[in-house]
């Protein structure tokens, strides 16, 4: 599972302490989080590890790369998404381009 993080500037980030060290010694959650959950945050409006819009390090393939992951999946991946409405928007035509791509390269 991977939980993608994007914000503005890197003090938005408010949840990265708690994704990264609490959830995996979570008593109930833990192991779980541990051994499956991958926690990608990125930073548009200033300098950070990770640089750029969600939309555009997925549809580059960056995002995957980075994690050391093979390209998304759309037979396999799903993802949930949370966010401004304009973001989910955004991601979702991302996610339906994806799956055009996908049916197309399956069918020749």
């Amino acid at each position: 599972m991977v939980v993608t993080h994007g914000v503005r500037s890197v003090s938005e980030l408010a949840y990265a302490e708690q994704i990264q060290r609490e959830l995996p010694e979570h008593e109930f959650l833990g192991d779980y989080i541990r051994d499956q959950l991958l926690y990608y945050s990125t930073v548009t409006g200033e300098p950070f590890r990770n640089l750029g819009r969600l939309t555009t390090l997925i549809e580059s393939g960056k995002l995957c790369v980075d994690l050391g992951l093979p390209p998304i999946d759309p037979a396999h991946d799903r993802p949930m998404l949370c966010g401004s409405p304009g973001m989910v928007k955004e991601l979702s035509r991302a996610a339906s381009r994806s799956r055009r791509k996908s049916a197309r390269r399956a069918t020749t």
